[in-house]
């Protein structure tokens, strides 16, 4: 795992690699905190010890890219350190990495901040004037059982389609509903005639979903 040995909780304890198995045999990839590995747990409703690797790898790798726009380092070229605090993730990178040759260190640091998203916040670290630090703002979120890391806006930085085959199949199923009660054009429910009710509460509580907003259906078709 790319973060092994440089991701740490925001008490400052390392949060090491992990496997989960689902009921069906998937695999899941955490970090998780060594004290919570021991079985200790802070008290604070607001402590992260625990991580999904997919998503912290993603955030970090964005964070790398957008102060490299030539994509020429790598995570470990760059990174010292990664922090993961309630509201932020911080990135402690090494920053003469993304400079070709040598040259003065403020310069170097206003060029990096220039090329970060609004939001993000770049500052010097007080021990080692080699590194530099970058704030981002975002936070976790339980969404279906699972955690996700979203960034400020609340959009899921693991940003990987996950299509739901039931879902869909739902939502296919309550147009073909719809199509055979009004015949009517799909996904014109404003002139379908409704000749005939879908026989049971469920068939009729289905038929509800043909009538979502056409940007929610897409976002369904494409597990989004």
């Amino acid at each position: 795992m790319p973060l092994r040995g440089t991701l740490f909780d925001a008490d400052g304890v390392p949060m090491s690699p992990t496997l989960t198995h689902g009921a069906r045999g998937q695999v899941y990839r955490y970090y998780v905190s060594a004290s919570l590995q021991c079985g200790g747990r802070r008290l604070d409703d607001d402590a992260i010890q625990r991580v999904p690797a997919s998503a912290i790898e993603k955030l970090v790798q964005q964070c790398v890219s957008t102060l490299d726009p030539r994509q020429r380092v790598s995570i470990a070229e760059a990174i010292a350190r990664v922090e993961v605090h309630p509201t932020t993730v911080q990135v402690v990178v090494r920053r003469a990495v993304f400079f070709t040759g040598s040259g003065d260190a403020m310069s170097q640091m206003q060029t990096l901040a220039s090329r970060l998203p609004i939001g993000h916040r770049l500052a010097g670290e007080a021990a080692d004037p080699t590194l530099v630090r970058v704030t981002i703002p975002c936070r976790l979120k339980l969404r279906g059982g699972r955690i996700v890391v979203t960034d400020a806006t609340g959009q899921a930085v693991d940003g990987q389609p996950r299509p739901d085959p039931t879902l869909i199949k739902a939502l296919k199923t309550a147009h073909r509903l719809l199509a055979e009660a009004g015949d009517a054009p799909i996904a014109a429910p404003d002139r379908a005639a409704m000749q005939a009710s879908p026989f049971g509460p469920y068939e009729r509580g289905l038929l509800r979903l043909a009538f979502l907003a056409p940007d929610l259906q897409t976002q369904i078709l494409e597990g989004r």
